[in-house]
């Protein structure tokens, strides 16, 4: 077993089995560096609403809505403990060590309160769109926000799907800055054909839920009491204050499934797909996404199949936040 990547539910579930009620509590997951991971701190990334502009304009959480695809990645920066504290010695982020990846890509639906630079916008998930969760592990470390490349290097360990999605907004308000405001520079400065790289300033907020579906045996095993287990994570992502971008680079670059990657600015000159504007005028907006992900433990129970075996399934939920920045 290796220590440093194998997975193991805490045996405080065991209790929880005993009762076939519901219940939700909050677990540790051990990676097998002596402290339980209470939660995984991702440093801020980049998200990607592609085809989302322009929204139609109504009631909130109402059609009309607009159909279209989120995409999101990120390194991982550190575990925390159950106190949300760092964990040192991990081995994350150091030479000779190795760096985590995610990349996240389900459908929304959504539609804006009003049309112009002042507004908020409302999303619900649109479960007939294509959907993937995958976390990679890679001792290369060589993921790079303003390219986009080196996300999905390195040992898969983690896949998954978007089941949910609650309190998903964004509010915009009249204030056009430049989209990267980060301290080395401005690297769009030559987006639209020279003109430079405009965005909307607004913030807003995100939980997605995520099944779990498989684990890569050679990074990371769970172990479970039973086998009879559906893992889900929840991850909401806290946008107060991502736009502009000012923690890290706005990508040129988002992966996008298996199509690869969705070039957003060729880097050089060019119309990029988020328009002179980015939320104006589209078709594309981008904005910066910071994380975290927890973990809680739901019971969630079975209509068909694993009523037969007179048990219900389990779930593991964890979330995902974006703080401001």
């Amino acid at each position: 077993m290796k220590a440093s990547t194998k997975i193991a539910v805490g045996l405080g579930i065991m209790a929880a089995l005993a009762s076939s009620s519901a219940f939700a509590a909050t677990v540790a997951l051990d990676f097998g560096f002596g402290t339980p991971v209470g939660s995984m701190d991702w440093t801020p990334g980049n998200a990607l609403a592609k085809g989302a502009i322009p929204l139609p304009v109504g009631p909130a959480g109402f059609p009309p809505q607009k159909s279209f695809d989120l995409y999101y990645q990120a390194r991982l920066g550190n575990f925390q403990d159950t106190s949300n504290n760092v964990i040192s010695g991990t081995g994350l982020n150091t030479p000779g060590g190795y760096e985590i990846t995610a990349v996240i890509g389900f459908g929304e639906k959504g539609n804006t309160s009003a049309s112009g630079t002042t507004a908020t916008a409302n999303f619900d998930l649109d479960s007939s769109r294509p959907s993937y969760v995958y976390f990679y592990k890679d001792v290369a470390r060589d993921a790079n926000d303003l390219t986009g490349a080196g996300f999905t290097n390195g040992n898969l360990f983690l896949s998954g799907h978007v089941v949910g999605l609650v309190g998903s907004n964004f509010g915009t308000r009249g204030v056009v800055s430049n989209l990267d405001n980060t301290a080395d520079g401005n690297n769009w400065a030559t987006a639209n054909a020279g003109a430079g790289q405009l965005t909307l300033n607004g913030t807003g907020g995100t939980n997605v839920l995520i099944q779990v579906d498989a684990f890569n045996q050679d990074e990371a095993v769970i172990q479970t009491p039973i086998n009879l287990f559906q893992f889900m994570f929840s991850l909401n992502f806290d946008t107060s204050n991502n736009l502009p971008f000012n923690k890290v680079n706005p990508t040129q670059n988002m992966f996008t499934g298996a199509g690869g990657n969705y070039q957003i600015w060729d880097g050089v000159a060019g119309v990029t797909t988020l328009g002179a504007t980015n939320g104006v005028n589209g078709p594309d907006m981008l904005f910066q996404a910071d994380a975290i992900t927890s973990f809680d433990l739901t019971q969630v129970p079975e209509p068909s199949t694993f009523v037969l075996a007179g048990l219900g399934l389990l779930a593991v939920g964890g979330v995902l936040r974006r703080r401001v920045r």
